[in-house]
């Protein structure tokens, strides 16, 4: 997009986009003017709303003025008009020019746009030979006017650009070719009326002594049969491939399946197979209908054309065909129907699995042959299992299913909060640091300080400035004036990138939180 110049010395509007704009209450906005004398200095910024002076103008400001731009990012609570000026002063102090925004604060205006499949930050290697490395996220806009996304790389302070996009949804690259290791690429997504949203989509992992080809983004593959019977599969990557998810790479239950940069395998509907690899997938072959997905995008395969694969390079051996008396798969969907959070349990006398539409970017709690969980408003879980659902109940607004139809065995009851109850929480540890890759274990105290016995779930959550990582239910019985030590939550640090995290405990009478540092020395 381009912007008119009056004068060589204006101050020119970027965003919000007109004089005038409408956003939501408790809606972080930014405010951005271009201005060419910034690269050299002697030009500064006055930022007034409503005529008062602000400086909380944000990080990386610097970065800002040497590509001769200014913002400010302000979020107004409460409804209402409000003028928020920038003011451009030279040397001496004098006003040279402004810009003024009257922004309407209302129910029903713009909301910040969001990044499309939110995940934990994305690793992204390169290495001494490295030049430039292109980076690619997804957005979308409630109301339909997306403008602009901005990034930088955090840890090396760098601006590295911006880039157009409209509409309701849109994609944004940008090209990086400046690099730290465990730095990382915030993307702040903007709409025309300066409603923003910072994101952390990817961070930067420097490897020793690999090629250009083997560096790049990391992606995970997952292969699926597509009715059910077997499938075999042959692909080729032009980086490096690993078996298993990032951090459970070269699983040693499958050191057959890799050879270099191919890979061959067989699934049938008992079974996935899923890997990490950077670089372009190459080549694809199969033999029997395959769903393949890298990331949450499921692949059309017939880009690579309709070569047969040949079946007398896989061993029976390697790749053992599912017996004729394998027990049948059942899927079980636990769905909110309500705004209230809803708290399930369910054991089954067979093997019980994780479905692939679960909504938790992590796995709750699971022991066994029983779950436990719970979904909140537009939330829903799946499982597979076999044999036969041995007990379930349902504590609030939610549906199970089983193949489709209504579970006629689930035991519900209205309200997850009937009794008195009061159960109060409080973490042990407070601001952790910890060593990258060093086992963490959360520990701390739930009371019920309420005049009556009560049960109530305790849901932890560990979440970025990026996204939720993981999140997990666990139920407690307490009697009136019970205190009881409980473990929260034991993870392994080595699957995040160094940086902040907030851990989260709450109850549903009481929450408490810590700040959690992953250090990468």
């Amino acid at each position: 997009m381009a912007y008119d110049h009056e004068t060589e010395t204006s101050a020119r509007r970027i965003t919000p986009v007109n004089g005038s704009a409408t956003v939501a209450p408790e809606t972080e906005v930014l405010f951005e003017i271009a201005v060419p004398e910034y690269v050299d200095g002697g030009v500064e910024t006055r930022w007034t709303v409503d005529g008062r002076d602000v400086t909380d103008v944000g990080p990386l400001h610097d970065e800002y003025l040497h590509n001769g731009m200014d913002f400010l990012q302000q979020t107004f609570d409460s409804a209402g008009a409000y003028d928020v000026t920038a003011l451009l002063l030279d040397e001496s102090g004098e006003e040279t020019d402004s810009v003024t925004w009257t922004v309407t604060v209302e129910d029903g205006g713009s909301r910040p746009p969001v990044l499309d499949r939110p995940t934990a930050a994305q690793e992204v290697t390169y290495s001494d030979e490295s030049t430039a490395i292109d980076l690619t996220i997804a957005t979308s806009d409630p109301d339909g006017d997306l403008h602009r996304t901005v990034w930088f790389l955090r840890g090396g302070d760098a601006y590295l650009g911006s880039t157009s996009v409209e509409g309701e949804e849109d994609t944004a690259t940008v090209s990086v070719d400046t690099f730290c290791d465990y730095c990382r690429v915030f993307v702040l997504l903007v709409d025309e009326n300066g409603a923003v949203r910072s994101t952390a989509p990817y961070y930067f992992h420097r490897v020793e002594d690999a090629s250009v080809e083997e560096t790049g983004i990391r992606q995970t593959m997952t292969i699926e049969s597509d009715d059910g019977d077997r499938v075999f599969y042959e692909f080729e990557v032009g980086g490096t491939l690993s078996y298993g998810r990032p951090g459970e790479e070269d699983d040693p239950a499958h050191p057959e399946f890799i050879e270099g940069a191919r890979a061959r395998g067989a699934v049938d509907g008992d079974s996935e197979d899923t890997f990490t690899f950077t670089g372009e997938l190459t080549d694809f072959r199969t033999e029997g209908p395959a769903v393949v997905s890298v990331g949450d995008d499921r692949l059309d395969l017939s880009v690579f054309g309709d070569d047969r694969l040949d079946l007398s390079v896989f061993d029976a051996d390697l790749v053992p065909r599912p017996s004729d008396d394998e027990a049948a798969i059942h899927d079980l969907v636990v769905e909110s129907t309500g705004e209230d959070q809803a708290f399930y349990e369910f054991s089954v006398s067979g093997d019980l699995d994780y479905g692939d539409d679960r909504d938790a970017p992590f796995p709750r709690d699971r022991d066994g042959a029983t779950v436990t969980g719970s979904v909140g408003s537009g939330e829903r879980d799946q499982y597979r299992y076999t044999g036969d659902v041995t007990a379930c109940s349902v504590v609030g607004p939610a549906t199970v299913r089983v193949d489709g139809e209504p579970a006629d065995f689930a035991t519900t009851s209205a309200s997850a909060d009937e009794d008195d109850a009061d159960v109060q929480i409080q973490i042990v540890e407070s601001d952790v640091s910890v060593a990258l890759g060093v086992d963490l274990r959360l520990q701390g105290l739930v009371r019920n300080e309420g005049e009556a016995a009560g049960t109530r779930q305790v849901r932890t959550t560990l979440t970025s400035d990026a996204a939720s990582l993981f999140r997990r239910d666990l139920r407690v019985d307490l009697e009136p004036d019970e205190l009881s030590f409980v473990d929260f939550e034991t993870f392994d640090t080595a699957g995040l990138p160094p940086g902040e995290y907030t851990f989260t405990v709450t109850t549903g009478d009481d929450t408490d939180s810590t700040t959690i540092t992953v250090e990468s020395d």
